[in-house]
């Protein structure tokens, strides 16, 4: 039976938004039918060649997957169709039906979802603070960083289950990250961090849904506005810069010259506090 192969990225969305980093798309044509499948990889859209369909030699993807072992996944995968179409015609003298195609390809690779090992939340999350700390050597403020995220979480829901974790879930918990007047950008650097955690704990087995994927809102404030950004105007800016401290706090205005300088410059104050002559 004349079938065709063909393997290309699957157009995947998040928030309404095409993703860079797109699954691999097996797709089977035969008999008028047609079979879409998941080799198991994903790969960025700059590092595909459609021509040859496949991974570009020498990279590697989101997941430090390089191009050799995806390609090798794909070559695999195109000699398991051929050899379930072989066997079926050999031995029911016909060819797969779409449904026994699938569940032979799935079946060839034992695509079982893995067993979700449950424990509580925070102790799992304890578990990632500690691991991660001690193997890339955080420093005291990112520690401090995610006990504060620790705490908001506990505030927001103290009986947290990591194995019930829904978008509905995470989009209540920015809904009471935004109650407690945060700034959209506090928001977002939370987000992420949690996403750090969530792809931990999907790695280790603690979790088996995508939400460190998929959770991206884009953040103007849960209820569709900006948070207002504070700022001072010009000539607020050049009356604190030309503003004369009585003897007693003569010291501010090097403070001034330096939150001045931050102004002009654009330069925010960890990035100024490392400027050498």
């Amino acid at each position: 039976m004349k079938r065709t192969i063909k393997f290309d990225l699957f157009p995947q969305k998040v928030n309404g938004v095409l993703t860079d980093s797109r699954p691999i798309r097996m797709r089977v044509t035969y008999a008028c039918q047609r079979v879409d499948l998941r080799i198991g990889y994903s790969v960025e859209v700059s590092k595909w060649n459609e021509a040859e369909q496949r991974a570009i030699t020498g990279t590697k993807n989101r997941y430090k997957q390089t191009a050799s072992e995806i390609n090798k996944a794909i070559l695999v995968s195109e000699e398991k169709i051929d050899e379930i179409f072989s066997t079926y015609e050999r031995t029911a003298k016909r060819v797969p039906t779409p449904e026994e195609l699938k569940q032979a390809f799935d079946d060839t690779f034992k695509r079982t979802k893995p067993k979700m090992i449950i424990e509580p939340f925070f102790d799992i999350f304890d578990k990632f603070t500690r691991t991660m700390g001690q193997q890339n050597g955080w420093s005291e403020a990112t520690y401090k960083r995610f006990d504060s995220l620790r705490i908001l979480l506990w505030k927001y829901n103290s009986g947290l289950l990591l194995e019930t974790l829904t978008e509905e879930t995470m989009q209540d918990f920015v809904q009471s990250l935004n109650k407690r007047e945060l700034r959209n950008t506090t928001i977002a650097k939370t987000l992420s961090m949690m996403r750090w955690f969530l792809r931990w704990a999907s790695r280790k087995g603690y979790y088996t849904g995508m939400l460190h994927e998929t959770f991206k809102p884009k953040l103007k404030g849960t209820d569709g506005n900006s948070k207002e950004v504070i700022y001072l105007e010009w000539e607020e800016l050049m009356h604190l810069y030309d503003f004369t401290f009585p003897p007693e706090h003569a010291e501010l205005s090097e403070v001034r010259d330096v939150f001045c300088f931050c102004c002009f410059s654009g330069l925010r104050y960890s990035d100024v506090a490392k400027l050498r002559r």
